[in-house]
């Protein structure tokens, strides 16, 4: 059936938006299909089967490929500049510098980790959280120290590190006065929050801030964005520096965003167990 479909598609676009224009009932099941380098601007692959199909380099500039299903495609360098992807399933799909320019997603299902590499690839929105986000806040934290933390630290201390985090614990932070921010990317039909920030006074001059993001949405550019925002709180509210006792899994990221390490201890976990941090920070 592949093949037979395939015939169709060989002589490009335009003849075979004919077809499907002519056969719309057909079902278009191409899982598989070797497509790498095609001219196939503008063609209409709506609700087809992609499932694992390779269209590495492929033009797919304009193209429909609305609630069609990608899964485990490769599009490497492909150029989806201004395609249509509402609903599409890009789960597993490989998108590294395809060119995502101007390409409709709304509700497209896909991951953080899916888009690694894509250019042009959607960002995600910041928002300041409120109370209904407190669970979502909980949920992202724990991914982040259960996926990160335990290439930095043994089994029992991540263990210990998660255990208090409940949303009840970022609703009693607001209510002392501590500015939440979340990041959030439409997947599907729900709205994924990809982490989170904070600020809070410490003293004069001195705020505290704080970052978390899901272990799928690391080393994407979201951890930094909502830095920025926790900064941007920080400075409106009159900060000249910021502090913070950072994991061993987050210096890194830290110092690329202009902090500097001050000292090196340990922070006392509710459970008693000891944790080593670094204590770091940022004139502004």
């Amino acid at each position: 059936m592949t093949n037979s479909i395939l015939n169709h598609l060989k002589f490009g676009s335009t003849p075979w938006n004919y077809w499907r224009r002519e056969n719309p009932d057909a079902v278009i099941v191409l899982d598989g299909a070797d497509l790498n380098g095609m001219i196939l601007t503008g063609v209409d692959f709506s609700h087809a089967s992609l499932r694992g199909a390779s269209m590495h380099a492929t033009n797919l500039m304009n193209a429909d490929l609305r609630y069609a299903d990608l899964s485990g495609a490769n599009l490497v360098e492909a150029d989806l500049i201004c395609a249509k992807l509402e609903g599409a399933v890009l789960t597993g799909a490989n998108l590294h510098e395809a060119d995502l320019l101007g390409a409709e997603m709304k509700q497209a299902r896909y991951s953080a980790e899916d888009l690694k590499g894509a250019l042009h690839a959607p960002s995600c929105a910041i928002r300041r959280a409120g109370l209904a986000d407190i669970d979502a806040i909980a949920d992202a934290h724990l991914d982040s120290i259960r996926s990160i933390g335990p290439c930095y630290y043994d089994a029992a201390l991540v263990h210990d590190w998660g255990a208090r985090v409940s949303g009840e614990l970022y609703a009693a932070a607001m209510a002392r006065g501590e500015v939440f921010f979340v990041a959030i990317r439409e997947q599907g039909d729900t709205t994924a929050v990809l982490g989170f920030s904070s600020s809070h006074r410490i003293d004069d001059g001195e705020h505290g801030v704080g970052v978390y993001v899901r272990g799928t949405a690391a080393r994407a550019g979201v951890g930094s964005a909502l830095l920025r925002a926790a900064e941007g709180s920080a400075i409106a509210a009159g900060a000249a520096s910021l502090h913070l006792d950072s994991s061993l899994a987050a210096v890194d990221f830290y110092k690329a965003n202009g902090f500097e390490e001050a000292g090196r201890g340990e922070h006392r976990l509710s459970s008693g167990r000891m944790m080593a941090c670094v204590f770091m920070r940022k004139t502004l």
